[in-house]
């Protein structure tokens, strides 16, 4: 990504292992939906707000 540079963003998940991204742990999901669409938003992708309530 720093070679052609490309921006990219990590958010870890204390505890969660790969493939926590699913409706049986739907915490997780929502969080990770909302991160998408916020990254999506500061590149142009998406306009409208995340519609997803993080509580």
């Amino acid at each position: 990504m720093e070679n052609i540079n490309s921006r990219c963003e990590l958010h870890l998940y204390e505890g969660q292992g790969h493939g926590f991204f699913n409706y049986r742990n739907f915490k997780y999901y929502k969080k990770t939906v909302a991160e998408a669409d916020e990254f999506l938003q500061s590149l142009g992708y998406l306009n409208k707000e995340p519609k997803i309530e993080i509580e």
